[in-house]
């Protein structure tokens, strides 16, 4: 009897036993299985990581070509022939990982545009095959994109009360601030354009730390440590390269706009001429007045148009768009006014553009783009270098413009670059405070014969 007990439980062990291997069997299988799909993910995942930085590295090459100053104008004529604008214009594989090509098409717009638009698409592939598509958008970019740029900010301050920029619902219509310097600051200026800066830290003169987001100062952000602007002289040359040797004006001249017209007086003979600011050109890199030496500039503009000069532009009295003249001074101007749309001014310079003295003891109005690039042709006898390369304002040495109970105001409508900042205003009072107001056109419209400083990449997205 206890013979028979014990053959029974003998028998009911068995088939646990073999109910637990096939248990173990399963699980194993599944986490064989599992493994296996966990390392084909794996791979996957990492063929893929490995498409999407090939084609990274692809949009990186093309942004690099096109840098180059001589591809600004257009991607159509850079490059290995035809161009940098089909199917497959770049392309590049690197052993053992794989390669990416670089599609680009053209803008339908660009053929009657100054500035380009491209769509980029750049295509990487793993050693599986396994792809990535990124597409951007690339769009010429001049100073014009700029509120205030400087490469040398010669440890000017910006001071309490000056302004660049607006208070308004969409800060980023006031555009950039930019420095390749460090910015000093003193009190609490108001800066409602973005502001970038080379420098990895700002100079506010007063003890505060030197990587602190002043909210009462940085309105719309502070961005440091960004790469560099290009004001070499090759931007001058820019502007020279598109006024035929023909019609370039020598020696020193003066110019009054007068709406859609023009007078000229040649300095060194008084001989004066009227003109029609179309008679320049049609084509808009055609309309710009370029004198060899220095020039005067005053008036009201109706049009579009440029003065650029090989020596230096004083500014004698406003400078101001017709449009805007019924509301009489900036500061009376109503919230919704704008130019018209083709009343667009530049004044370039390759030495300096400056605020004339003994014309105006109170406000200055000017509505114009303004770049002032690199001077290397010396300064003259008396003159101290850093009023080259830069805007400012002069005075007498008399100490007339003393400002000490009521300052004057620049109010400037457009965009101001230079390449070293000069003075508008001295400490103890002389001079002008900052009133510096971005005319958001100048982004897709700048004003003709405005130097080109290369791509700027936007809307970036995979597919």
């Amino acid at each position: 009897m206890e013979l028979l007990c014990h053959e029974k439980k003998r028998g009911a062990v068995l088939p646990a036993v073999l109910l637990v291997m096939i248990l173990i069997s399963v699980i194993g299988l599944g986490l064989m299985r599992l493994a296996y799909t966990d390392s084909t993910e794996t791979a996957r995942l990492r063929n893929r990581y490995q498409a999407f930085w090939l084609a990274e590295a692809g949009l990186r090459e093309f942004a690099a070509v096109v840098a180059v100053p001589e591809n600004y104008t257009q991607l159509e004529f850079v490059g290995p022939a035809p161009g940098l604008v089909g199917p497959d214009v770049m392309r590049r594989t690197f052993p053992g990982f794989g390669g990416y090509s670089i599609d680009v098409s053209a803008d339908p717009q660009n053929p009657v545009s100054s500035l380009k638009r491209y769509t980029v698409i750049s295509t990487g592939t793993a050693l599986d095959g396994e792809t990535v598509r990124i597409e951007l958008q690339a769009e010429t970019a001049t100073f014009g994109m700029f509120s205030y740029s400087s490469h040398s900010e010669q440890n000017i301050n910006f001071d309490t009360d000056d302004v660049i920029g607006q208070d308004m619902d969409d800060l980023d219509q006031n555009g950039m601030l930019q420095t390749d310097d460090q910015l000093h600051i003193t009190g609490s200026p108001d800066f409602w354009a973005a502001v970038r800066s080379a420098s990895g830290t700002v100079d506010y003169n007063d003890g505060r730390l030197g990587q602190y987001i002043d909210p009462a100062v940085f309105h719309n952000g502070l961005d440091l440590g960004v790469d560099k602007l290009d004001f070499s002289q090759q931007n001058f040359d820019q502007i020279k390269e598109q006024v035929p040797v023909s019609d370039r004006l020598p020696g020193d001249y003066a110019v009054t706009f007068v709406d859609n017209l023009y007078v000229l007086e040649n300095k060194a003979t008084g001989s004066v001429s009227t003109n029609y600011i179309s008679s320049l050109g049609t084509a808009n890199e055609e309309r710009v007045i370029y004198v060899t030496g220095d020039v005067e500039v005053k008036g009201n503009v109706g049009t579009s148009v440029s003065v650029a000069a090989e020596g230096s532009v004083y500014i004698v009295d406003d400078l101001v768009y017709t449009s805007s003249i019924p509301y009489g001074h900036h500061t009376e101007w109503p919230s919704s006014y704008a130019p018209d749309d083709d009343e667009v001014l530049g004044l370039f310079s390759n030495k300096r553009v400056q605020i004339s003295e003994g014309w105006n003891i109170g406000d200055v109005d000017i509505h114009a783009t303004i770049l002032v690039t690199e001077y290397e042709g010396g300064t003259e006898l008396g003159e101290w270098e850093e009023t080259y390369s830069g805007f400012g304002a002069e005075w007498d040495g008399s100490g007339q413009y003393d400002y000490n109970s009521s300052y004057g105001r620049i109010y400037l409508y457009g965009s101001l670059s230079n390449y070293r900042r000069s003075a508008v205003g001295l400490v103890g009072g002389k001079g002008y405070i900052k009133y510096y107001f971005y005319d958001p056109r100048l982004r897709r419209n700048p004003a003709p014969g405005t130097p080109l400083t290369g791509y700027e990449f936007s809307e970036w997205r995979m597919l």
